[in-house]
């Protein structure tokens, strides 16, 4: 089974209403998707926490499997201490996790496939702006 993780906008309301969902199949014995989703508050912060910048580091951790972050900044020709700091802040999200190996934490994305989605208000022309819980 592929491990998608799904990174949409949604807001607490409509967040926790997916949850109560999943709760309510699984006491009704139906099946749950077992992907795993973080979500954003506004499509602003979605952007900022993928920026090209770390969508190139997520990709270079699932493609290359480094060894190390220091080796992860040497494939990006990126300073350690930027790459660590971007690094850490994924993995508070669970985009990444990091096995320790030695002395060296190795980063690894625990995913086969990467999904952002972004509903669009038809009404408006405009993305929705609400708040959600990553």
């Amino acid at each position: 089974m592929k491990r998608v993780l799904t990174v949409t906008v949604k807001s607490d309301e409509e967040f926790a209403a997916t949850v109560e969902e999943g709760i309510r199949k699984l006491k009704a014995g139906e099946e749950v998707d077992p992907g795993h989703t973080v979500s954003f508050e506004t499509q602003e912060h979605l952007m900022e926490t993928f920026s090209p910048t770390r969508l190139a580091l997520v990709r270079t951790v699932a493609e290359e499997e480094p060894a190390s972050i220091r080796e992860t900044a040497r494939l990006l020709d990126r300073d350690v201490k930027n790459v660590h700091e971007d690094l850490t802040l994924l993995e508070q999200l669970g985009v990444v996790w990091f096995e320790e190996e030695g002395r060296a934490r190795r980063p690894v994305f625990p995913f086969d496939e990467l999904v952002i989605s972004v509903e669009f208000d038809r009404e408006s022309g405009a993305a929705e702006e609400s708040p959600a819980t990553p």
